[in-house]
Parts: C-alpha cells; structure tokens; sequence
C-alpha cells in the first residue's frame, strides 16, 4: 500500500495556554515552529509528525532583560499531542529551567488560514511600527531589513526571505551592532525565526518570532505597518 502522508504541522495558529496566556503559533511545513505567549515567552523548536500526532524538544526563552520566577532566562522542553492538519493542534508541555523549576502546561491552538495568502518581497516590503520600543522596521523591495532603536543604539540588518511563495510565512534573520548600555552583550549576535503579515488587521501587521540563540533571549512582537 502507499505509505500514508504525514499531516503537515504548517501554519499560523492562534490559541491559549493553560497558563493563562493566548499563544501565536508560527510554523513551516517542515516544522520549524515559534510558539509566541502574549507575556512574550517564546518556544522555539522543530515538530516532528506521525499520522496525526506530533512531538518536539525545544528552547523556551523570555523576552531581553527579563527572568523566568527562578531567575532563569532560558530552558529546555518537550511538547507531545495532537495535530488536525490546517484545523487544530493540541498538546501537553514540559518546561524545565536550568535551576530545576518545572511547568507543565497544555495548549489548543487553532489554525489561522491567513497562512494560505501567497508570501513575496513585494507584499512584505514597507515599514513596520514597534510600537513599544518607538522603532520603525524598514524592509525593502530586496527584502534587506534595517531598524535602529533610540533609546539602545542597537542598529539591525538583515533579510526577510520567502519561504515558500504559497504560503503565509518568511524567514527572518538579522544582526545587532552599535548597542550601547545593558544592550551591548547583543552586538553581533543573530536572530533568526519567521514571520507572517496579517492582513486581517488594518494597518496590515507582521507578526515576527525570532531566537537570538548566542545572547539566551527571544524577541516577538505584532508590528503595524506605519
């Protein structure tokens, strides 16, 4: 008999923690994910698929310059559950800091099919408002990425790639340099992750989930266009 196609983990997904806290899902078919807590907590891993279940190790950090309870800014986990392709994910987390502190929690994520909208340089180029950080986002038609912060100095490039041109997500990747003050440990480390444009929101929004894997930390965040 043919051998049975995985389901694909692909997708934006939306939904809640048991922790209290909504979750953005950012995943590609292949399963890279970055799962977004709206506290900033971020999960970064790969989903592996078996029929209709799906697993995954992953990095869970905070967002720069804050602690987990314990005092820890990054862990490690597994993630096991249930995957309904392009419907529904739902899972049981594991999450242990380096310190011992254990967190067991559960998410139910739903799909967003703002994923199916074709991805290319020409609908992702603009600038993107941080509204927090008072920063503008500048991605150009050769999707080359620029921002400069005020208040840390931190300048970053990069490039915003697509992925596949069928769906809703890029690929992002960018270095800091000329961070000043308690900023400057980021200076030539880099962030990667992945990124959507919601278009159900007015202004039309980027949704950006990013690692920086040497500095310990993630960086997540809805920018409008500006």
């Amino acid at each position: 008999e043919p051998p049975t196609q995985e389901a694909s983990p692909g997708g934006v997904w939306q939904g809640t923690s048991s922790l209290g806290f909504g979750v953005v899902g950012l995943v590609s078919e292949s399963g890279q994910f970055h799962l977004i807590q709206n506290d900033g907590v971020q999960l970064v891993g790969s989903l592996s698929t078996s029929d209709d279940e799906v697993s995954a190790n992953f990095v869970g950090y905070v967002p720069f310059g804050e602690k987990f309870d314990d005092g820890s800014t990054s862990g490690v986990g597994s993630l096991s559950g249930n995957l309904d392709e392009r419907s529904r994910i739902s899972a049981d987390i594991d999450f242990t800091t380096p310190r011992g502190a254990a967190i067991e929690s559960t998410i139910a994520l739903s799909y967003d099919p703002i994923y199916e909208r074709d991805s290319s340089l020409e609908s992702v180029a603009g600038n993107y408002l941080d509204t927090e950080r008072n920063v503008v986002i500048n991605v150009n038609n050769d999707g080359e990425l620029f921002s400069q912060d005020p208040r840390s100095h931190c300048i970053t490039n990069g490039t915003v790639s697509v992925i596949d041109a069928t769906f809703n997500l890029y690929r992002v990747q960018y270095t800091f340099s000329n961070c000043k003050g308690h900023e400057k440990g980021l200076n030539g480390t880099v962030a990667e992750g992945l990124a959507s444009l919601d278009h159900t929101q007015s202004p039309e929004a980027m949704i950006i989930g990013v690692e920086v894997a040497a500095a310990g930390h993630a960086f997540a965040g809805v920018f409008p266009r500006s």
